[in-house]
């Protein structure tokens, strides 16, 4: 485990860890039949992000100061100034979208171009197996689980995986444990947006050996498989072909293949071409009030709160990230860059039937934090990389 992702631990960064667990526990529960206060609560992300600006201001001020840390700061900045400026001020709860918006930002920030990161990962898989173990009765109660289960679910799995390399057999066993329990809350939420990006983590988990010098192709194919499924998702639904994929889906998997989804998303870009608004968008979603403005797809949803130019802003934002994974030496048995490579594309494939990298503006999610945490790690282990490979002359 290289520093960016948490050796040379101490005291401080244990109690940092314990005290970030114990919020990410709580959000957590918000999702399980024992929740116990509002999930659009800010207090769990506000007190995330000053337990992490304090590690960093007290115990750790070295930063990666290279060519594309500066890149990938400064597009990641352009692109949430801009969406928070573009946001509309008639919205309701505009001052808690903000913020959460701020606090996701920075918490990207801090993670991605800092040079030692506060995980410690085994005390991240003990509070996961925690949480898992509150999922038990909700996989056998009448309460059936959805796409909010599904999703949380899923980036949980990722605390399982990037442990698994851990000698302790107890961190072993509790991993295992964890996996089961939260594979099973993904199968029997039947949520294919889930399944599609469990999928995409295995088979780039599973061929990277063969695929790690693709890494840069592999992530802007990702995109374009997204913007271009979400596009032919919506021209394609009355069609003979449509209809023809719809009856094989039903067969299938009983269910339609063309849900609400592809209304709304129809809707939301007519509704933005319409307004004339196709550069900079309509600043926030009024249409889709009994959604709590949710369109559930990032791009569409990117699309019609900050138009064409926050879309190629966020895009740039990832491009960046493959440009610097292309620039590194790759490691062949770098379990751990495996791991967060693989999560990464599994992040990125999640977006396809939701939002989670920008909520809307009545929600706020666990899953939208530990997105960024994922994409965080995956740059700072890249950074980190880049450094090395800098030092040995690589």
């Amino acid at each position: 485990m290289h520093k960016g992702l948490g050796d040379k631990d101490n005291l401080a960064k244990y109690i940092l860890n314990l005290m970030l667990i114990l919020w990410v526990f709580v959000m957590a529960v918000q999702v399980t039949e024992f929740n116990f206060m509002d999930r659009s609560s800010l207090i769990g992300p506000v007190i995330i992000i000053i337990i992490i600006s304090a590690f960093y201001l007290f115990f750790n001020r070295q930063m990666f100061l290279t060519k594309y840390s500066v890149l990938i700061i400064s597009s990641a900045t352009i692109f949430f100034v801009y969406y928070i400026v573009n946001i509309n001020n008639q919205i309701e709860r505009l001052p808690e979208y903000m913020i959460f918006l701020a606090i996701i930002y920075l918490l990207f920030i801090f993670i991605s171009v800092f040079k030692q990161t506060f995980f410690i990962f085994p005390m991240w898989a003990i509070c996961v197996a925690l949480v898992s173990t509150l999922f038990i009765p909700g996989l056998f109660s009448d309460n059936t689980m959805n796409n909010l289960h599904a999703s949380t679910a899923f980036v949980l799995l990722f605390f399982c995986v990037i442990t698994m390399k851990e000698s302790h057999f107890f961190i072993k066993f509790i991993n295992i444990y964890s996996m089961l329990i939260l594979i099973a809350v993904i199968y029997s939420s039947n949520s294919r947006n889930t399944i599609i990006a469990l999928i995409s983590v295995l088979l780039v988990f599973c061929l990277y050996s063969k695929i790690k010098k693709y890494i840069f192709p592999i992530i802007v194919s990702t995109i374009v498989l997204n913007i271009t499924f979400t596009l032919t998702y919506v021209l394609m639904k009355n069609t003979k072909l449509g209809i023809f994929l719809n009856d094989i889906t039903k067969k299938y998997t009983n269910k339609n293949l063309y849900s609400g989804r592809g209304r709304i998303w129809g809707d939301s870009f007519n509704e933005v071409v319409n307004s004339n608004a196709a550069l900079t968008g309509l600043g926030n979603n009024f249409q889709f009030e009994t959604n709590n403005g949710y369109i559930h797809n990032l791009y569409a949803q990117i699309f019609y709160q900050s138009g064409l130019i926050g879309v190629l802003l966020f895009i740039s934002l990832i491009v960046l990230i493959g440009l610097l994974a292309k620039k590194v030496k790759i490691q062949t048995n770098d379990y751990y860059f495996r791991t967060l490579f693989a999560f990464f594309i599994g992040v990125l494939m999640l977006q396809l039937f939701e939002r989670f990298l920008i909520t809307s503006y009545l929600k706020i999610s666990l899953t939208t934090v530990l997105c960024w945490v994922i994409i965080g790690l995956f740059v700072n282990k890249l950074l980190f990389m880049q450094d090395v490979n800098k030092k040995y002359n690589i």
